[in-house]
C-alpha cells in the first residue's frame, strides 16, 4: 500500500472546518488593499461598496515581491509623497462607528531599527493625539524594540489613558510577518497578535471609546503634524467592522491574500471541498 499525503484540497477542508467552528457570525470586510498595483497613482480597495481607493504618493515603491502578488515599500519619510492616502474614507469608518468593533489585519516587513514605523493609522487628521495606529517599534517605547504594536489613542497625551497593546515576535528581521490588532468598544477590550499567535489582550477603559475618525493612511502616523514614518514594505491590508476571532486570524495568516468568507460561503465551501474529497477517494478506489 502507497503512502498518501495531505493533498491541497484536504487542506483548505480542514482550514475551512476550523474556521466555521471558530468564526463570528458577523465578520464583515470593509476594506481590503492587496497593493498589487505595479503603476498608476491609485491603490484599489477590492470591497468596491465601500470604496475609498488609495492615492500612492510618489515616493513609495510599487511592485516589490510581497506574501500574495505584490506589494509597496515606504521610505520611511512622512511627505505626502511617501504615503498611501485614503482621506476621508467614511465608507469604511462608519460601518465600524456603527458597530463598535474593528480588526486591522495587515502583513509587514521591515529592518528598521530607527522610531515608531507606521504601518497604518486610522484618526483624526486635525488633532495630535485622536488615532487609532499600528506598526513596529524601533525604540522600545511601550514594547520591545522590533516588536509590533497597536494603539487606541483618544484625544489625549497621557499615557495612563492610552490603549496600548504590542510585543511578541520581533519582526525587523527582513521578513514579512503578520500582524492583527482589534477593538471591542462594549466590552472595552483590545487583542493582539503576531504570526497568529495571541500576543495580548487587555480590557481596560482606554478602549471603551474611538478616536474621531477622518483620515485613513499608509505609511506614516497621519495626524495634524505627520510623524513616524514606516520604513519596510505593507501587503495585504484588510479591515473588518467586528473581532475576529483566534481561527479567523489564523486562517488570515495561513492564507495570505484571501479574506475571511462569509459564513454562508463558509458552509459551501466545507461542503464542496468535502465532495472533491470524498469523489477523489471514490476514483481511486476503482
Amino acid at each position: 500500500m502507497r503512502p498518501t499525503k495531505k493533498q491541497p484540497h484536504l487542506r483548505l477542508l480542514t482550514a475551512a472546518v476550523t474556521l466555521a467552528a471558530g468564526s463570528s457570525a458577523q465578520a464583515a470586510l470593509i476594506a481590503h488593499y492587496q497593493f498589487d498595483e505595479t503603476a498608476g497613482v491609485s491603490a484599489a480597495n477590492a470591497v468596491v461598496a465601500t470604496g475609498h481607493d488609495g492615492a500612492i504618493g510618489a515616493g513609495v515603491t510599487l511592485g516589490v515581491a510581497g506574501v500574495a502578488g505584490t506589494a509597496f515599500t515606504f521610505s520611511g519619510n512622512v511627505a505626502q509623497a511617501d504615503v498611501v492616502d485614503m482621506a476621508n474614507a467614511t465608507g469604511v469608518f462608519n460601518p465600524i462607528l456603527a458597530s463598535g468593533q474593528f480588526t486591522l489585519s495587515y502583513w509587514v516587513k521591515s529592518t528598521d531599527t530607527g522610531n515608531r514605523n507606521v504601518a497604518v493609522f486610522m484618526g483624526n487628521s486635525g488633532a495630535s493625539n485622536d488615532y487609532i495606529d499600528s506598526g513596529v517599534l524601533g525604540n522600545g517605547q511601550f514594547a520591545p524594540a522590533g516588536s509590533t504594536y497597536g494603539r487606541n489613542r483618544v484625544a489625549t497625551n497621557t499615557p495612563a489613558n492610552i490603549g496600548d497593546l504590542g510585543g511578541g515576535a520581533l519582526v525587523n528581521d527582513g521578513a514579512f510577518h503578520h500582524v492583527a490588532f482589534s477593538v471591542d468598544k462594549a466590552t472595552s477590550t483590545g487583542t493582539y497578535y503576531v504570526d497568529g499567535v495571541q500576543v495580548q489582550t487587555v480590557t481596560s477603559a482606554n478602549f471603551a471609546n474611538f478616536p474621531t475618525l477622518n483620515n485613513l493612511e499608509v505609511g506614516r502616523l497621519g495626524r495634524s503634524a505627520p510623524t513616524d514614518g514606516l520604513a519596510g514594505t505593507i501587503d495585504d491590508l484588510q479591515i473588518y467592522n467586528h473581532v475576529l476571532s483566534l481561527a479567523e486570524v489564523q486562517f488570515l495568516k495561513d492564507n495570505p491574500g484571501v479574506a475571511i468568507p462569509e459564513p454562508g460561503a463558509l458552509v459551501l465551501l466545507g461542503a464542496g471541498l468535502g465532495l472533491m474529497s470524498l469523489r477523489r477517494r471514490g476514483m481511486a478506489n476503482c
